[in-house]
């Protein structure tokens, strides 16, 4: 996932000069938010932000997530949703930061895509085409780690029933009915020394 959030920083700072951009993402919680990717930031200023909780007026980011909506800051030393911010981006020298909220297909927040610059600067219309692609493809790899995730722990769950179970059970293919697994109960109720006694017969 770090490596697919990069690359979509790294291909929208390819399409602009003196662009830096970050993907930060909403945490469990749904109240912070953690460092995704940003390749070209100052890394003390990345370990600064993460876990940023979202807000009302939390710099471009935070107040993205908390609006579901995207947030244009031109000027970082005058705008006040940078505030309790400003002196943080001056020490890097952010002058300008857009945010834009990444959603799942279902419309549910994922984290923000950002695009920083080191001088005062409004989003053109080509920017607006480079950001949907931008939130896009991170939409997507995000939700593609999500739903590996709930799959991973709903294997985990069920690893944990099947083999505490005390009903003897068995997994098996559908055509050839081969044993994929079996639970201690089986072995044990069946006279088994292990559960490789079974594994790959019918």
């Amino acid at each position: 996932l770090a490596d697919s959030l990069a690359a979509v920083c790294r291909f929208a700072e390819a399409h602009g000069s003196g662009m830096l951009a970050s993907v930060l993402i909403l945490d469990r919680d749904g109240h912070h938010l953690r460092h995704g990717a940003a390749p070209s930031l100052p890394a003390e200023y990345c370990c600064a932000i993460d876990g940023i909780e979202i807000g009302p007026a939390v710099g471009s980011c935070g107040t993205a997530a908390y609006r579901h909506a995207q947030v244009i800051v031109t000027d970082i030393t005058t705008d006040p949703l940078w505030q309790e911010y400003r002196d943080l981006a001056a020490r890097h020298s952010l002058r300008a930061c857009w945010s834009t909220p990444i959603t799942g297909p279902d419309g549910i927040l994922f984290g923000t895509f950002a695009i920083y610059y080191r001088e005062p600067r409004a989003p053109g219309a080509e920017h607006e085409q480079l950001i949907r692609i931008a939130t896009h493809t991170a939409s997507l790899a995000l939700h593609r780690a999500r739903a590996a995730a709930h799959l991973q722990a709903s294997e985990e769950r069920f690893g944990r029933a099947f083999g505490a179970s005390p009903v003897p059970m068995i997994v098996t293919t559908f055509a050839q009915g081969r044993v994929i697994d079996a639970n201690g109960s089986f072995v044990r109720t069946f006279g088994y020394s292990a559960k490789s006694d079974l594994v790959g017969r019918t």
